[in-house]
C-alpha cells in the first residue's frame, strides 16, 4: 500500500507539512539549482501554503493580473485537484506578488489547448487567493490562502484526500537561464502530469 503523507489542520504553519522541491526527472540536480521548501497546512476556510525559495536573481517584467508570468521570469506554482474530481486548479505567485489564477476543466481538455493557448473562460478573475510575498537579498518567501469558495466547494475537511503539486520556475538573467523543480517526483518535465501528483491526506 502506498504511503499517503497527512496534511495538518494548522493556523500557523507550526505543524504544517514540508516539502522539498527537486527535479526528480534527473539523476543529478541542474548546474545552477536553487533550492526551495514549501509548507502546507489547512483549515476549513483555506489551503495554507508557504514557500521559501533561495534566489540569486528574483525578478519577472509582468505586473499585471492573470498574465501568463512564467513566460518572463520568476513564478511559483500551486497545483491542486479534489478528490474524484476531474477539473483542477493553477495558481502562480511572481515575486512582486503577480497573479494567474486558471480553472482547468480536465487533463484531457488542457492537452487539446496546450500549444494553441489558455482559452479565457479558463481564467479566474472573480475571487483572488490570498497571497504576500517577501523578498530578501538571495531569496523569497510566498505565503498564500486558498479559500475553499474559490474551488467552489464550502470548506475543507478532514479525511479528504486532495491531489497537489508545488513547481517552480527560476529565472536568471546572467548566464540566461531557467531551472525548473517540482515537490511531485515527475518522470519527465511536464507539471501537468497529475498520475505523478502526489495525494495528501487531510487530518
Amino acid at each position: 500500500m502506498l504511503h499517503v503523507p497527512q496534511l495538518s489542520s494548522d493556523r500557523t504553519f507550526s505543524d504544517a507539512l514540508r516539502l522539498e522541491l527537486g527535479q526528480f526527472w534527473r539523476s543529478e540536480l541542474e548546474p545552477g539549482f536553487q533550492p526551495g521548501e514549501v509548507r502546507v497546512g489547512w483549515t476549513p476556510e483555506n489551503l495554507k501554503v508557504q514557500a521559501v525559495l533561495q534566489d540569486r536573481d528574483s525578478y519577472n517584467s509582468v505586473v499585471d493580473f492573470n498574465q501568463p508570468a512564467f513566460l518572463t521570469g520568476d513564478v511559483f506554482e500551486i497545483f491542486l485537484q479534489a478528490p474524484e474530481a476531474e477539473e483542477y486548479y493553477e495558481f502562480h505567485v511572481g515575486p512582486a506578488n503577480q497573479l494567474y489564477q486558471l480553472r482547468i476543466p480536465s487533463l484531457e481538455c488542457f492537452t487539446k489547448v496546450r500549444q494553441t493557448g489558455i482559452p479565457q473562460e479558463w481564467l479566474i478573475h472573480t475571487e483572488t487567493i490570498e497571497s504576500s510575498v517577501i523578498q530578501q537579498e538571495d531569496f523569497w518567501t510566498i505565503t498564500a490562502n486558498i479559500p475553499a469558495t474559490l474551488l467552489g466547494i464550502s470548506s475543507f475537511a478532514q479525511d479528504q484526500q486532495w491531489k497537489l503539486s508545488f513547481c517552480r520556475y527560476d529565472a536568471n538573467r546572467n548566464p540566461d537561464s531557467c531551472i525548473l523543480s517540482s515537490t511531485s517526483p515527475f518522470t519527465k518535465v511536464d507539471f501537468h502530469r497529475l498520475d505523478e501528483w502526489k495525494k495528501f491526506l487531510f487530518v
